[in-house]
């Protein structure tokens, strides 16, 4: 019987887990194709710009005999229907109006940055407008696909599967995602918000799919990809693509990152050795090497591969980890202190054998981000043990990772 998982990592001495049941929702599971191997995603939420997102497939409304009228998107003029009531009087723009056709999401942006969202409610400035066309991508920007994570859904915060033939842009943007399979990054990107990206090609619901992933790249190699998110996938003989429903969008941003910070008077070898040494000896199991060094900062990675697996007694992992250890010398206002963030990458065979080609991620079940779950995880392994072996005290906290 498989039996879901609770935060048992937080009782420290506990070195045996089983894998949470899949979720019986509206999100279904996602097993991608990688490097000889499968990885599966049992908990794969849609996380866009504005977070976590069920989301639905697109209803036509031509029917309905609703008000057509100009709507502001990408410093373009769309097509949109007039929802029946009115936004409130302090509303967002695009409350309470729907593209007449979705609009194709692709991993760029396609406004020159955030308008004046006064000026855009204004019917002469929208009336000068262009009528709103997809961007042609360049070879260039096809071919640099990898070398960035353009995090999806920045136009717009409603967003549904559309089928290919009926959005805007929906067959090229199909194309689009299946050229991009295959290709990998080449510089490196380890830090959160500056990570690199790949397409892959996927199992959803027992038909093709793609999705568009987060990857990191060290001196030690390619990682494993996180993050993933549908962008495309097959039903029933038809191809639907995550589109923009509507031009209603919120401005706000939010804080992303893994680590933790502590006081101390401790060299920074001193403290990346004790580091280092509690993420290769402990649960963790993964042993990081220097690869970067600067004046007060020390970056180090770490890649298991079928590997027996601490956190699940007779199972395998492949892990991929980095972090940065930086020292922030004293000020006026502040004590010395010292910070460790990064970001660890676990996978777990779905048999008991290190020839298992087929991987799962990990974490609760029930979190927004199973990968967020497990940072939290590992970061309080490193509070409980650097800080029992440093003798101090951590403030630990886990962002939304992007």
């Amino acid at each position: 019987m498989v039996v879901k998982t609770s935060r048992l990592l937080l009782l420290f001495s506990i070195l045996f887990l089983v894998p949470y049941v899949v979720r019986a929702d509206s999100t279904w599971p996602l097993k991608v194709d990688w490097e000889g191997q499968t990885i599966l995603f049992a908990h794969n939420q849609i996380s866009l710009e504005f977070g976590p997102e069920d989301v639905p497939i697109w209803r036509d409304q031509s029917a309905k005999g609703l008000q057509k009228i100009d709507c502001y998107f990408a410093d373009m003029k769309a097509a949109c229907f007039k929802l029946t009531g009115r936004p409130k009087r302090d509303y967002d723009y695009g409350d309470g109006l729907a593209f007449v056709r979705p609009i194709a999401v692709l991993s760029y942006f396609y406004g020159p940055g955030e308008p004046n969202w006064d000026k855009v409610r204004n019917t002469k400035y929208l009336a000068s407008r262009k009528p709103f066309a997809p961007r042609i991508l360049s070879s260039k920007e096809r071919t640099e696909l990898p070398e960035h994570t353009v995090v999806l859904g920045h136009e717009s915060q409603s967003h549904v599967f559309a089928p290919a033939d009926q959005a805007i842009g929906g067959m090229d943007a199909l194309e689009f995602w299946k050229e991009q399979v295959g290709k990998r990054p080449n510089r490196q990107c380890l830090e959160v918000q500056d990570f690199c990206s790949v397409v892959v090609h996927g199992d959803r619901k027992g038909s093709e799919a793609y999705a568009y992933c987060s990857i990191m790249n060290s001196p030690i190699g390619l990682g494993f990809p996180f993050n993933c998110n549908v962008v495309a996938y097959e039903e029933k003989g038809g191809w639907y693509v995550l589109s923009y429903d509507t031009p209603q969008i919120r401005e706000g941003g939010a804080a992303f990152g893994a680590d933790c910070e502590f006081e101390t008077k401790m060299s920074l070898d001193d403290v990346l050795a004790n580091f280092q040494s509690i993420m290769k000896n402990g649960i963790t199991n993964i042993d990081l090497k220097e690869f970067s060094r600067k004046k007060q900062e020390v970056s180090v990675a770490g890649k298991n591969l079928a590997t027996p697996s601490k956190f699940f007694a007779g199972y395998y992992d492949n892990a991929y980890a980095v972090y940065t250890v930086k020292v922030a010398e004293a000020d006026p206002y502040h004590k010395r202190s010292v910070s460790i963030g990064g970001l660890f990458n676990l996978l777990i065979s779905v048999e008991p054998s290190d020839r298992s080609k087929d991987y799962r991620d990990i974490g609760d079940g029930n979190s927004d981000s199973d990968l967020e779950w497990f940072q939290n995880q590992v970061l309080a392994i490193i509070k409980h043990d650097l800080g029992q072996k440093l003798r101090l005290k951590m403030t630990c906290e886990v962002q939304p990772i992007q």
